[in-house]
């Protein structure tokens, strides 16, 4: 097992505990820790070989993250999970502090959610910014009250978590995507000579990945409307 981590400041770190009876290894998912951190930039965790999943969902600042041979970084509304088994690498980046809400789970139906939402590689989905205020709270209460009816419950409460992001995979559902899509539309209509996929990201306040998802994606849709 490979575990490197720098905490950086702390005031502002929580986190907590749950303890699962044994029977709940049955349950599609238990719930392991959680927290609700923000961090400096001297914050990172490098781990390799840990035998359950993390969420990692930014509330603000941006996060990268490295997995499986790629790298991400969560901005703002974006989320990721990853196989603790498997190397990975998340810290802080920029200049602004990085406040995300994470969690580590396991459980009969872990692996095979984490397979579903990543594919062979590492997908970003959209995360509710309601969240940031309700995540860690409910956790706690969960946590203070362990036992196995509470096992149920919070099998249940992850199970409507996990679909939620599911369905918001990629970012390409919902509100979040159907914005991103016009914005970039009418950035490229208004400049038809762009071609910078950084520089049209910078103006738009996106990340560079959504960019270049979205690009040829609009490029086609305004070239079939003569645009």
């Amino acid at each position: 097992m490979r575990l490197k981590f720098e905490m950086g400041d702390t005031s502002k770190q929580k986190s907590g505990l749950y303890t699962s009876l044994p029977s709940s290894e049955l349950l599609p998912f238990q719930l392991v820790t959680f927290g609700d951190y923000t961090c400096d930039g001297r914050y990172f965790t490098e781990r390799e070989g840990q035998g359950n999943f993390l969420f990692l969902g930014t509330i603000s600042g941006c996060g990268e993250l490295r997995y499986r041979g790629e790298t991400a970084f969560l901005q703002p509304g974006q989320a990721a999970v990853v196989d603790c088994y498997r190397y990975h690498y998340y810290a802080t980046s920029g200049d602004k502090p990085w406040r995300f809400i994470w969690m580590h789970f396991s459980g009969a139906a872990a692996a095979a959610f984490v397979q579903m939402l990543n594919g062979e590689g590492l997908r970003k989905t959209s995360l509710d910014p309601s969240w940031g205020e309700e995540f860690f709270p409910q956790l706690e209460s969960y946590a203070a009250q362990p036992g196995r009816s509470t096992d149920f419950l919070l099998s249940l409460w992850l199970h409507q978590f996990f679909n939620e992001l599911a369905q918001f995979e990629g970012g390409r559902s919902g509100g979040r995507y159907q914005q991103e899509m016009l914005d970039t539309a009418a950035y490229l209509r208004e400049n038809p000579g762009a071609s910078s996929k950084s520089d049209i990201a910078r103006q738009l306040g996106i990340d560079i990945s959504t960019v270049r998802r979205y690009y040829e994606e609009v490029r086609e849709e305004l070239a079939g409307q003569g645009a």
